[in-house]
């Protein structure tokens, strides 16, 4: 089994903690993260808060290893594992003008036309296309 991690914060990171804690616009999960560092840090064990949590006892070693390494940014999400985005966001502003002129067809005759011109699978055009209406 890991050895336990228990976190040491200053009074001035603590009331960081309990801002972003308190701050309704803080994501869910980083505010799940910065609860379990101000747990580890009133010497609660990583099973303990992952109970609490209800979360698996790893992720809450992870957790507080993010923040022993990295502070306040290890609160964050990391960057998403998989192939980036086919659909970017100049693809989308093209998306939004080439609507925005009224041109008149069906889904699919848009789907083909548009996936031409920026060089696209039609299929991949189906979910950003529904979405812009």
């Amino acid at each position: 089994m890991a050895a336990p991690i228990f976190i040491q914060r200053t009074p001035d990171e603590d009331a960081q903690l309990q801002q972003l804690l308190n701050d309704p616009n803080t994501h869910p999960k980083v505010r799940q993260r910065a609860l379990a560092v101000r747990l580890s840090a009133q010497d609660w064990s990583a099973p303990r808060i992952a109970r609490f949590l209800r979360c698996h006892p790893i992720t809450v070693l992870n957790d507080l290893k993010r923040w022993q390494q990295r502070r306040y940014d290890g609160l964050a999400d990391g960057k998403a594992h998989g192939a980036p985005p086919k659909i970017t966001p100049e693809v989308q502003a093209h998306l939004a003008t080439w609507l925005a002129e009224n041109r008149i067809g069906t889904a699919t005759q848009l789907q083909q036309a548009l996936a031409t011109q920026l060089q696209v699978h039609p299929s991949t055009l189906t979910r950003p296309l529904k979405r812009m209406g």
